[in-house]
């Protein structure tokens, strides 16, 4: 099949991209107005060839001859899967708990052949080769956040209540709306510990007693609490203690938007590493916060809010209770541990008054990049997917054992940022 395409495009626009503004704005930059310009023109040219194109281009299609058929095969898995616990066991709470889990599937496949007979073809005019050819503008109209893009935003707000015939080009700039007069600021922890002292582990039926909840680890000298220095930090038993290192402060700004356009996002002023050794937070371990989350609806109207609660105990990431567990780490009624890895808060405020530092921030913003909402309770530093190996426990020689359940020694790095939320 043959086609005949249009030799050339429509004349392109030459309406000036900007308008000519009034007097009160002659002090603006004429560079600046001239590259304003020559951005605006690229827009303006570029989506106009683009347009022409599709509406010059043109679907073909062509029947192959039988030599040229093409037959294609699709493979996929089929049969039943299976899945076996490993290191099944039972507890008195008379759930099944395993470690974690293997799937063994059949390996019956199902295959589907199919032939093409026909192709389609896009052809666009020769001419659009003009919209790679294009030269793009090399200047940058003006820097986010200076007062040339505060004039270029008055100037645009003058244009947008005196339209022009022209398009709106905008100059591709950022202002910031007055900053609050109180600091506000958000931190991240790269790296997350609990150090505790050692307790007797429950077992047997005070597993499942609530009246063994928090066992008080005993003194090696009766009447005198236990020490351990780790990292230059005095750590004195029975507390256990938050460690969060590589610390990086955010500064709000305030909110940035484009100018001419709608929306605004935050913007932040952010510290390098600002601590040359960690932030510690003593806490009982009855004190510890862990996330929940309660939902309500269902489908596309479905909404979940986060909490976080003092119902977490350390022994959890070593065998989790089931109502903590609450079967979202479940399989086919059995608990498997590996897969319980749950989110521990550490309150802003107990690591401001502890340490002694970020006292200038007047408000703590929530998570900077918000994966949940949060309602209830106070701003806690959160940290994501806790396991065994980031729990490690005191000797009373005051050195450091190495964690169990192959879990790392010394400093060790969370799997994910810790965020304000």
């Amino acid at each position: 099949m043959s086609i005949t395409q249009a030799p050339t495009h429509a004349p392109i626009p030459t309406t000036s991209p900007i308008p000519d503004f009034p007097a009160e704005f002659a002090d603006i930059p004429n560079t600046i107005l001239d590259c304003w310009r020559s951005h605006g023109n690229y827009t303006i040219v570029s989506e106009f060839l683009e347009y022409e194109v599709i509406r010059s281009a043109s679907w073909i299609t062509s029947k192959l001859p039988p030599s040229e058929w093409i037959t294609s095969t699709d493979i996929f898995p089929g049969g039943n899967c299976q899945t076996t616990p490993i290191s099944l066991t039972t507890l008195c709470d008379g759930f099944p708990r395993a470690s974690t889990y293997l799937v063994n599937c059949e390996s019956d496949l199902v295959t589907s052949y199919y032939t093409t007979t026909w192709i389609q073809s896009y052809i666009t005019p020769t001419w659009a080769t003009e919209i790679s050819n294009l030269p793009s503008p090399t200047c940058k109209v003006a820097s986010d956040y200076s007062p040339e893009c505060t004039r270029l935003n008055d100037a645009m707000s003058w244009w947008q209540a005196h339209p022009t015939p022209t398009s709106f080009v905008l100059p591709g700039c950022k202002i910031l709306q007055p900053p609050k007069t109180t600091p506000a600021c958000s931190m991240t922890a790269a790296t997350y510990n609990i150090y505790s002292w050692p307790t007797p582990a429950p077992s047997g039926a005070d597993f499942c007693s609530q009246n063994a909840s928090h066992v008080t680890g005993t003194p090696t000298i009766p009447g005198k609490a236990n020490t351990a220095v780790v990292s230059g930090h005095t750590l004195t038993s029975p507390s256990i203690y938050h460690f969060l290192s590589n610390i990086t402060l955010r500064t709000a700004l305030g909110d940035a938007y484009y100018v001419g356009s709608g929306g605004t996002s935050r913007a932040w002023n952010i510290s390098t590493t600002i601590l040359d050794k960690p932030l510690t937070v003593a806490q009982r371990e009855s004190d510890i916060l862990s996330m929940y989350r309660r939902c309500g609806g269902s489908g596309a109207h479905k909404q979940c809010v986060y909490y976080f609660k003092t119902d977490f105990r350390l022994n959890d990431v070593r065998t989790v209770r089931v109502d903590n567990a609450n079967c979202k780490y479940c399989l086919d009624g059995t608990v498997y541990q590996d897969e319980y890895r749950p989110t521990i808060g550490v309150p802003v405020q107990s690591i401001v008054e502890q340490n002694g530092v970020f006292g200038d921030c007047g408000a703590w913003l929530g998570d900077i990049k918000p994966s949940f909402r949060v309602t209830d309770g106070p701003r806690v530093v959160s940290f994501e997917g806790f396991g065994p190996r980031d729990l490690h426990a005191i000797t009373s020689e005051g050195g450091v054992a190495a964690p169990t359940e192959g879990g790392r020694s010394g400093v060790v790095t969370a799997t994910s940022v810790a965020t304000f939320s």
